[in-house]
Order: C-alpha cells, then structure tokens, then sequence
C-alpha cells in the first residue's frame, strides 16, 4: 500500500481497537454511483469534486483488510486522492465508519471525546485541538495533526461525528497545510447528511444557494422567536425523566421560518419529537444592513 496512506490508516486503527466491535451488518458500507456516494444508513451523500479520483473496489478491499484486526470493525466508504504539483503524494479524502459499542444516537461530543483519547505518535502534534466544524451541515468534531516522516510533513484534519453504532469519520491529509483546508472545505461543500433527523420544513421556499446565510448566537436567534411549539413525547414518558436536551443546528429563512434542521447531540428517540416540534417555530425576520437575510444557528431543545 502507498505510504501516504500509512498515517490516516495507522491514527484510525491505534482510535478503534480498544472501542470498536465485530459487526454482520453488511448494509453500511453504502454505494458510490455515477459520481455520488450514498450511505442511506447514516444518511448522508457524498460528491465526487472534480480533479478527485476514488481508489478502486480492489483497493478499498485492500484497506479494509489492513485495518481491520481482531474484534475491530472499520468500514472504508470512499477513498479520493487528488494529484499534488512537483511529484509530491497526492492529497487524501478518506471517508469510514467504525463501529463502536451500542450507541443510540447523535453525538458530536463523543467524537471531541474519542479524539481526546487518540494514541498520538512522537512524531506527531496536534496543531488544532478537538472542536466543532460545520460539515454538509452537521455540526461535527475537528481535530489537526501535522506529522513528519521520512523529512516530509504532513498535515491530517479528521472531522467526525457519532451516528447510531458508528464514528463516523472524514480524513482530509496533504503535505501542505494550505491543501489540507482547502480539501477540508471542498469535503464539507460536497457532503451532505439528510438522515430521518434531518428535517426540511414543507412550508419554507427553497434555499438561494448563492445566498450564504449569516452565522448568529443562539441567544440572537431565540430573541427574534414569534412562535414556539412543544414536543409531542413518546408515549409513557414524562418529561422530568428526560435529563438531556436535545442539540440542533438550525436554518432559518429571510422570512423566519425554519427551512431545516440538523441533531447533532441527543438521542435516537427523542430527535424526531424535537426536529417536529422545531420545524413549526416562526422566528423575526434577521435584518442585515436592513435587509432580511437567512441565519444558520444552535439551538438547544428542553423537554418541558
């Protein structure tokens, strides 16, 4: 196998041994179909941006294999390479799953935990602590490393993000930094999660895809509420037996209704409840340089 692959592959085995476990599900790896990848399970689309080039079948095998050992389970979904200037090794976009103990949920905050438990070699430093980073609209884990082998330096970003019984993980790695985050981007722009905890609002007009929205606080956002609507719970349960609120990544139209929503911390059970109850809120017009323009936000959802 090429050395450049070496890194990505090595941080994630030394990640997942000690948490992952064995797995006869053989519906998560997903399909890659005329330039478009899709994993229906963990509900989220990837797109193949040009100048990228996916490994073959025979070599996604080859890495699954490498990786996985003993009781470990690591999927390989996809895996990009993209030529570097002055025969240098190509950049890396490397997306999988690994399969941790039972989980049912949505956790970026497991992700920022495992990160803080990632082995780290002598050779390696980390040069962006674990944090948040928006990507295809999920708000995930992010952590940097720049490592040195053989003279060279190389820059990794993983990017990842708890879904159900899996981390799941995108690798962007570079012998640049500047290529790394311009890769970053590139895979954040061309991926896309639209699980069942995902929610588009029927009533909201489409989204202006040159119309960026602004960022603002939660507290701004929830000062413009107009309209508020509560969760209808699973039957038999009481809200005082909820403990945890539910996390969402919001986007708010120019006209105040919610036009989506994304989970990224809370569970399985309770997400539906809270994406329908969310939806339906109606929200002041954001006004910037006096023109109502669309906001993307958090908002933390209490049940009572």
């Amino acid at each position: 196998m090429n050395r450049f692959l070496l890194l990505p592959l090595l941080c994630l085995c030394l990640f997942v041994q000690a948490l992952a476990q064995g797995s006869a599900n053989d519906d998560v790896s997903g399909v890659l179909d005329e330039g478009v990848y899709t994993n229906e399970r963990y509900g989220f689309t990837f797109t193949v941006p040009q100048g990228w080039q996916p490994v073959s079948e025979e070599q996604l095998q080859a890495i699954e294999q490498r990786m996985n050992t003993g009781a470990t389970d690591v999927r390989p979904f996809i895996v990009l390479l993209r030529p570097a200037p002055n025969g240098e090794p190509p950049d890396l976009i490397f997306i999988s799953g690994a399969r941790l103990k039972p989980f049912s949920g949505i956790s970026r905050n497991a992700a920022m935990a495992y990160f803080k438990a990632l082995p780290k070699s002598k050779t390696t430093r980390v040069i962006r602590p674990a944090d948040s980073f928006l990507l295809g609209g999920m708000l995930v884990a992010r952590e940097d490393f720049q490592s040195a082998s053989d003279g060279r330096e190389e820059y990794m970003a993983n990017m990842a993000i708890l879904i159900r019984d899996r981390l799941i993980s995108v690798q962007v790695s570079s012998v640049s930094a500047e290529r790394m985050e311009q890769a970053v981007q590139t895979a954040s722009d061309n991926t896309e999660f639209e699980p069942d905890w995902v929610s588009r609002s029927n009533k909201s007009e489409p989204a202006n895809p040159e119309e960026k929205p602004a960022r603002i606080s939660e507290a701004t956002l929830l000062g413009l509420l107009q309209t508020k609507v509560a969760a209808q719970l699973p039957e038999g349960l009481e809200p005082s037996e909820i403990k945890m609120p539910i996390s969402m990544h919001v986007l708010v139209s120019a006209k105040g209704d919610v036009q989506k929503v994304w989970v990224f911390e809370g569970l399985s059970t309770l997400a539906w409840s809270a994406v329908q109850a969310v939806r339906q809120w109606h929200f002041r017009p954001y006004l910037q340089d006096h023109k109502p323009v669309p906001v993307e936000s958090t908002i933390t959802f209490f049940f009572r």
